[in-house]
C-alpha cells in the first residue's frame, strides 16, 4: 500500500468525476475512508496544492479503493516516484 506521496500529484478530475457518478460514491463516503474532513476530498478532486501529501495520498487511496481501480489510474502523474 502507498504510504506518502514524493511529489505533489494531480488528479485526473474529469475521469473521477464520471466514476463517481457511475458507482453513486459522495466525497463524504471517501472522506470517512481516509479519516478526513469532505471537504478535504473536494480540494483534493480540485487539485489545491495546500493539501497535505499524506492526507491527498489517503484521499486517492481511499478512492481507488472504492471504484475499484489502481491509484495511479487516478492521478495525472504518477502517485509514487
Amino acid at each position: 500500500m502507498l504510504q506518502s506521496v514524493a511529489r505533489p500529484v494531480r488528479v485526473n478530475r474529469q475521469y473521477i468525476v464520471m466514476a463517481m457518478a457511475a458507482h453513486q460514491v459522495s466525497c463524504r463516503e471517501i472522506a470517512q475512508a481516509a479519516a478526513v474532513h469532505p471537504s478535504t476530498v473536494t480540494r483534493v478532486l480540485r487539485n489545491f496544492r495546500s493539501v497535505a501529501p499524506e492526507k491527498r495520498t489517503a484521499v486517492i487511496v481511499a478512492l481507488a479503493k472504492r471504484l475499484g481501480v489502481d491509484p495511479d489510474v487516478l492521478c495525472v502523474g504518477r502517485l509514487a516516484a
